[in-house]
């Protein structure tokens, strides 16, 4: 079955490629919903990589491709390599983990969007934005363990029309992770105001790092006008936490080894 889905991925890679040329893509990053940042962070070490792409009235309106990787587990670095109309641009961001969540206290994170060149033709998706965000894992009854997320940001954030009017670049999320038995891996539901527009999304998060992304956007205007979106995505965070286990069984089997000679070093002295 893993070996369909990952041929799936693949398919569904080519035809974000190729499908004709749909505003702005979500982003889809491992620490983000659709749209939305969240507070957390990748570990030092840890990279994400994706494409993805929006479906309007069966047409593509851009394809983005983007690497993120974790830095000192406190910043996300990323860059953006944008598709829109004839052009092409390369964009950046940057997050930086301002405290981490403890207890009753979420994580707060600050940040930058669209750093680099000024997109031509395009609305105020990709004119450089700040953020600030907060991010607290909540154990509710019947729900259980459920992701809360709310920030505020400027520019991409904002939109004098629907929803947006009303929030005034306030932007709010939630998601939620399954572990169905079925599946070797794990299903994440999400949801999302990103200050203008609300979408709804899914991942799935094999085990070896793949992901598949669906979402459908703007589901507060005209249903003949929802965006549906697709990506996909590879991240090392699994195979970074084997090598960690593995690094630390190492450890532990040579303290138990040193323990052992310390300890028939001893019985042979004491003879």
């Amino acid at each position: 079955m893993q070996s369909k889905l990952i041929r799936f991925i693949f398919i569904l890679a080519a035809a974000i490629l190729f499908v004709d040329e749909c505003p702005a893509a979500p982003y889809f990053r491992d620490q983000s919903l659709m749209n939305i940042p969240t507070a957390y962070v990748p570990d030092h070490g840890v990279f994400d990589a994706g494409i993805h792409t929006a479906i309007l009235h069966r047409k593509r309106e851009e394809l983005a491709m983007r690497l993120d990787f974790g830095i000192l587990n406190f910043a996300e670095l990323g860059m953006m390599m944008l598709d829109r109309g004839d052009s092409d641009y390369v964009l950046g961001n940057f997050k930086i983990l301002v405290a981490r969540e403890s207890g009753s206290i979420p994580s707060l994170s600050v940040g930058v969007d669209n750093i680099g060149e000024d997109v031509e033709d395009g609305s105020e998706d990709y004119e450089r934005s700040f953020y600030g965000v907060l991010s607290k894992e909540f154990n509710l009854p019947f729900v259980h363990r459920i992701n809360g997320h709310l920030g505020i940001g400027s520019h991409r954030y904002v939109s004098d029309t629907s929803i947006g009017q009303y929030l005034h670049g306030v932007f709010i999320g939630l998601s939620k992770d399954f572990h169905p038995s079925m599946l070797k891996g794990s299903l994440r539901l999400m949801g999302e105001i990103d200050g203008r527009d609300l979408n709804v999304g899914l991942r799935y998060m094999m085990d070896s790092g793949l992901s598949v992304n669906l979402a459908v956007g703007e589901l507060d205007a005209d249903p003949e006008d929802a965006r549906y979106y697709l990506g996909v995505s590879f991240t090392n965070a699994a195979i970074m936490n084997r090598i960690d286990q593995s690094s630390e069984l190492a450890k532990r089997a040579v303290r138990i080894a040193n323990e052992a000679s310390s300890a028939n070093k001893s019985v042979s002295d004491d003879q």
